[in-house]
């Protein structure tokens, strides 16, 4: 019958294979390993200061979070905290670490 051929071929894979992992399942997710006493942490950056009291940071580099953020005074994203936003810089915390991140490049 056709589809018995459909489900053995499984067009919709490009291996034409059913997969390993059986519908309703998870695969088993290794864990990464804690990180050292050593570690860096994430490479924060900041590339721009929006608004005029009150700032607004638009951070870049992180964890657990594609692109930028946009990010006021007491947000908090993948373990970050915004303590606060002048007009150049951003104080950041998290990870047991302080940042004090300066804009890349002001804008004019």
């Amino acid at each position: 019958m056709a589809s018995d051929r459909v489900a053995k071929t499984d067009p919709f894979r490009l291996d034409r294979r059913p997969t390993d992992v059986p519908f309703g399942t998870q695969a088993a997710a290794s864990t990464p390993p804690a990180p050292g006493p050593n570690a860096a942490g994430p490479n924060l950056s900041l590339s721009g200061i929006v608004g005029g009291p009150p700032w607004v940071a638009l951070l870049d580099g992180i964890p657990g979070h594609e692109g930028s953020a946009l990010m006021r005074v007491g947000d908090t994203l993948g373990g970050i905290k915004v303590r606060a936003v002048t007009a150049t810089t951003a104080t950041i915390s998290g990870f047991d670490t302080t940042w004090k991140l300066t804009v890349k490049r002001p804008w004019k």
